[in-house]
């Protein structure tokens, strides 16, 4: 709890408390030390008020500030121009924290992360927490009388630590001794454990270290194993140590193969049998154990024998050995499942309920008594989402005969009264809203009842009250016996839902907390209202989102202050990052190999989220795959690099366009040529609504062209261009979409006019138009359909024809379009799907006329959890000069597996080609291929 001293002084006191509002025209401010982020937050007081209890709910707002440690306040003059006196005592900011550092010879290893942190305010507290956990940690690893000093040093912009750690005189470990009664243990345990001796008394490495074995000696069959420590001082910092080994039985089992289960499954289940019941089974047991196994996994009348017999094992270790012998028993195959009692629903509509929600043994007509216990909650759902809300659904009867033969189950059901609605009221004070609200449930008068989709139409009862800006709106009877009353025979059902309307909310005032560096304007513009807006749950959750979504919090809280009152201020509480980030990440891709990638940022400058970063990339491939055939043979093993200085404004000259400025240069490796790239580029893009984007690039390239099959593709080319696009995003969420729709239009123009090559032997002059889209289609609550098709076209206008009878100009091979990244067709190789019909790769042909691009993913997709997807895809696609022919494409089919992290999707995908052919020396393609990779579809 934070204490504070609050004072205030009342003039006019009597008219202010009985004034329905007031205003205070200034706000004066006396801050000990440097108080720049404290003095800013105050200033926002100056605001006009509905009543002294709404001016202490703002004030302890403010309050709260993690910065302040001591305020007082008064207010001076007349209620209609007040001055608001303000005696502040800030925290100091923790500019930096050395150490832990040690005094003495000795180290040991603290946490990285502390209570004190570098960019927070200091708290006593958090000292006291520091010392406490260093403490802590200093006697867990043998040093019980250690003392902590954190020294404060006060500059002007706050206040520099130094934690110093004299450890002091450690508890040494004299002997260690096993007392246990197997001899083997003990001669290992002893060579591991002597090497403690002389040491400090870590307790925490010597548990790490029992662990290990604990599970090492399980894997031998010890499942019962388990360790005691005990010590005793033989002086006042020397200890013996006792290591107490029990339960050293050692336990195995014996089976021959048999045609119910695998034997090495079923040792695993007796051995996780021993572990987890941590006792030692008998005879009887482990047949139990078994036949429950067996019988969960479709097998009757199974006839176990279990043999026990004890010796002395080569250690000269008790061992039990168990030998299990399965001999009799059949799989219940061809189940015929029944139902009795069911008149509303045909058994056909039963079953096809049932193999609708199977698991894989049910679905396959196999014996599952696991199904079909879980069967009889889905069954009772299905009756009560058609009004019989007394449905009784008894226990499965399982009958099965010796032979196997004509097994059954057959579920009863006793339906009971279908009741319906007779009658349905909405109480609430507005004709319009009453009649909003009736039409958007599902569940109507004279219609049957369904309590589990009435619950969903509570749900989206609030939230229509709350988009329409009743935030605080709420049904009063919601968990009271009138809401649903049951008549006659509980064949009638009234419901009579009662709403406490309260009024619209409107934001008055936004109060922001915590934007020690970030401009409150900056806040503010992101906001999805403003002041004297209508206040609705999504403006929130959208307003959170776009904060969120600027990279500079860690933490947003958006939420109104008081419920009472037709306008609310509007709390925004604030957490900010750390500005500076360096990033190194190692990492591998299919197609280029082992990569190092390092990235140095720094955000949120001038408080308004300029950025200014610095990416670097080097990367050696696996193979040259990707090469042609003369380049595989003789080119030798190029380091690739990739490295950029990047700055970024958004909401440039307080507009509403965002400005990205990159400056780059590379060094890649294409099919027949390698290139050195230097490129600058500026990209304008504005958001005219939540779906709508528009944007527009210009850049500059040189790119040295060398190491080419062919030496007149060497050379120097210069490349200006431009580049409007637009999207329409309609999809859910940007990662991970369930549902909606992505269109994306971008036109290229590159032209002696944008600073394009122009010689008297050659131009470039081109023009690339691309289209790509995505779908998304939810079957269901795990299941979706996502489609992606890509198409391109680009022509070469320097067609005017020179003396020699060729074109002045063609587009540059680096520039031709490639299948790849977020095109690639997978199960192809790069040199494998940018070929011709003819066989050629694309790069190989000169394009002075038109080229093509196109492609096509369908992918079904299953979510395995939140954050893993399984899917199988099928995907088509070629690239094209001169013609376009749908008919050529070339496809594959495969399986993808889907990790989701916060920039995207993580895939790994294997794709299997559906028509293998040769290349231009007779060599057949590759069956099919791995591809990695992150973010694109």
């Amino acid at each position: 709890m934070k204490s504070f001293i609050i004072i205030c002084f009342l003039i006019y006191g009597q008219i202010l408390f009985a004034a329905n509002s007031f205003v205070v025209n200034e706000v004066k401010i006396s801050c000990q030390g440097q108080c720049p982020d404290i003095k800013s937050t105050f200033y926002s007081l100056k605001r006009s008020y509905n009543d002294y209890e709404h001016f202490l709910s703002i004030f302890e707002l403010y309050i709260a500030n993690e910065g302040v440690k001591k305020i007082s306040y008064s207010l001076q003059g007349p209620y209609s121009s007040l001055i608001l006196n303000i005696d502040v005592e800030q925290k100091p900011k923790i500019l930096h924290i050395q150490g832990p550092r040690f005094i003495s010879n000795e180290e040991i290893e603290f946490p990285a992360v502390l209570p004190l942190k570098e960019d927070e305010y200091l708290d006593t507290k958090h000292i006291k927490e520091t010392k406490k956990l260093l403490q802590e940690i200093a006697k867990e690893k043998g040093y019980p009388e250690t003392e902590v000093e954190i020294s404060q040093t006060y500059k002007k912009r706050g206040v520099e630590l130094e934690i110093k750690v004299d450890l002091k005189e450690p508890i040494i470990i004299n002997k260690v001794q096993i007392v246990t009664k197997s001899k083997f243990l003990k001669n290992m345990l002893q060579k591991k454990f002597t090497s403690f001796e002389g040491n400090p008394y870590d307790l925490s490495l010597l548990k790490v270290q029992v662990e290990e074995f604990k599970l090492l000696f399980q894997e031998y069959g010890y499942y019962l194993i388990d360790f005691n420590f005990k010590y005793q001082y033989v002086s006042k910092k020397r200890v013996n140590l006792f290591l107490d080994v029990i339960n050293v039985k050692r336990y195995s089992f014996y089976s021959e193969p048999n045609k119910f289960i695998d034997v090495a499954i079923l040792k695993n289940e007796l051995m996780n049998s021993f572990i987890s019941g941590k006792r030692e089974l008998s005879v009887e047991s482990i047949k139990s154990s078994l036949n429950d196994y067996l019988y969960q996994k479709g097998f009757y009348f199974i006839k176990i024998d279990v043999s026990k017999k004890e010796f002395l094992d080569i250690n000269q270790d008790k061992n039990i050995q168990y030998h299990v012998k399965i001999s009799k028993g059949f799989r219940i195959k061809n189940i015929k499942i029944s139902f009795k009692g069911n008149n509303f629903f045909s058994d056909e509509d039963l079953l096809e309920v049932y193999y609708a929600r199977a698991f894989e043994q049910a679905e396959n007509d196999i014996f599952d008594p696991q199904y079909y216990d879980s069967f009889v909650n889905v069954l009772r759902e299905k009756y009560i989402s058609e009004g019989f809300v007394n449905v009784n659904v008894e226990e499965p009867i399982i009958q099965l005969d010796k032979a196997g033969k004509k097994p059954f189950v057959l579920f009863r059901v006793r339906e009971g009264i279908r009741a319906f609605v007779s009658n349905l009221t909405i109480d609430i004070k507005s004709d319009k809203l009453r009649q909003d609200l009736v039409s958007s449930i599902k569940v109507k008068r004279t219609e049957v009842f369904n309590p589990i989709q009435f619950k969903k139409d509570l749900e989206n009862i609030l939230n229509i009250l709350k988009e329409k800006g009743y935030y605080f709106a709420q049904i009063v009877n919601r968990f009271s016996n009138d809401l649903v009353r049951y008549e006659s025979d509980n064949s009638q059902v009234v419901i009579k839902i009662v709403i406490e309307l309260g009024k619209p909310l409107y934001a008055d005032n936004i109060i922001i907390i915590g934007n020690q560096k970030t401009r409150k304007r900056l806040v503010l513009r992101e906001l999805d209202f403003k002041s004297g807006s209508l206040i609705t749950s999504k403006a929130l959750e959208r307003s959170q989102a776009n904060l969120l979504s600027l990279g500079i919090f860690s933490s947003v809280q958006i939420k109104p202050v008081t419920k009472n009152q037709r306008k609310t201020d509007i709390l925004i509480f604030l957490r900010e990052k750390d500005f500076g980030v360096i990033e190194v990440a190692p990492g591998v891709r299919s197609d280029i190999g082992f990569k190092l990638s390092t990235s140095v940022t720094y955000n949120n400058i001038d408080g308004l989220n300029k950025r200014i970063s610095f990416q670097g990339t080097v990367n050696r491939r696996f193979d040259l795959n990707s090469l042609d055939d003369e380049r595989r043979r003789n080119s030798k093993t190029l380091l690739e690099y990739d490295t950029s200085i990047n700055f970024s404004e958004n909401h440039i000259f307080r507009s509403d366009v965002d400005f990205i400025m990159s400056l780059s240069k590379s060094r890649k490796r294409f099919y027949s040529f390698d290139a050195d790239i230097q490129r600058i580029s500026y990209t304008f893009t504005q958001d005219f609504t939540n779906w709508f984007q528009a944007s527009i690039r210009q850049q500059l390239e040189i790119i040295s062209q060398f190491e080419a099959t062919d030496p007149d593709v060497e050379g120097h080319f210069q490349i200006g261009s431009i580049t409007p696009g637009v999207i329409f995003d309609f999809r859910d969420q940007k990662i991970n979409p369930k549902s909606g729709a992505m269109f994306e239009f971008s036109y290229e123009l590159a032209t002696p006019a944008f600073l394009s090559q122009s010689t008297e032997t050659s131009e470039i002059n081109y023009h690339k138009m691309i289209n790509r889209n995505k779908f998304y289609l939810p079957l269901g609550d795990r299941f979706v359909f996502a489609v992606s098709t890509a198409f391109g076209i680009q022509e070469n206008r320097a067609t005017n024809v020179n003396e020699s009878g060729e074109f002045d100009g063609y587009i540059p091979s680096i520039k031709v379009f490639r299948l790849s990244g977020a095109d690639i067709v997978r199960g192809y190789e790069d040199d494998e799907i940018n070929r011709l019909s003819s066989g050629e790769d694309i790069s190989d042909v000169e394009v002075n006329t038109r080229a093509y691009m196109g492609n096509l993913k369908l992918e079904p997709r299953y979510y395995l959890s939140d954050s893993t997807i399984l899917g199988l895809f099928y995907d088509a696609g070629r690239v094209f000069v001169d013609e376009f022919n749908i008919e050529d494409f070339r496809s594959a089919v495969g399986v993808t597996f889907k990790y989701i992290t916060p920039v995207g999707t993580l895939d790994f995908d294997y794709g299997i080609k559906l028509l293998r052919k040769r290349d231009s020396s007779g060599r057949l393609e590759s069956p099919g291929r791995l591809h990695v990779s992150i973010g694109f579809f």
